[in-house]
């Protein structure tokens, strides 16, 4: 399993016995890629011509994005993800390597962070109401999603060269709006996924 992880640290201010979210946002993200991209079925039929017609089935496996506020931070919605330094490599059997760099990209996401707080009446979210003054800070509970981060390149290359594998390797910077309106940013480098044909 691959895992990409980094952590935008916060601090936790104190004030007349109970706290105050941090004034920025500090998530973690990690992106688990574990037989993450696309496995292709070639699937060959020769007609009573004598001629050969070949067909391909993918069947994509999304990368699991998770998020998780730390303690003390505010939650956020994350809107979008960018995606950059998106490489394509691999080699065909019998041919000569392959690396090739891909223009840089943007995709939606929706995902909403809870805050990074614990208390005894949470509401559905989960929220601590403002009010609860057993509110006190800890790790938020982890949010994940799920992506196709395969791209349409390394698809291609894998049904032209059946039995070479090929890995695309990206950076990913997720951004979004804390709950007081304030934008934020967390990224994960070097999410690798693949694609191969069988």
């Amino acid at each position: 399993m691959k895992t990409a992880l980094l952590a935008l640290t916060g601090v936790l201010l104190a004030s007349c016995g109970t706290y105050q979210f941090a004034p920025a946002t500090s998530f973690t993200v990690s992106a688990s890629t574990l037989n993450a991209g696309v496995s292709i079925t070639a699937t060959t039929v020769t007609n009573s011509n004598g001629a050969t017609t070949t067909s391909f089935t993918p069947t994509y496996t999304p990368a699991t994005i998770t998020f998780q506020a730390a303690p003390g931070s505010m939650g956020g919605q994350i809107t979008s993800v960018s995606v950059t330094h998106d490489v394509v490599t691999g080699t065909p059997s019998g041919g000569t390597a392959i690396d090739e760099t891909l223009p840089d990209t943007t995709m939606s996401v929706a995902a909403f962070v809870p805050a990074g707080e614990t208390c005894n009446n949470p509401l559905p979210g989960p929220i601590c109401p403002l009010t609860d003054s057993s509110t006190t800070p800890a790790l938020g509970s982890p949010v994940q999603v799920q992506l196709n981060l395969i791209g349409q390149q390394a698809v291609t290359l894998s049904e032209q060269n059946p039995g070479s594998s090929f890995t695309q390797t990206m950076d990913l910077t997720f951004s979004g709006v804390d709950t007081k309106g304030q934008s934020f940013s967390v990224s994960a480098s070097n999410v690798s996924v693949s694609a191969y044909t069988q």
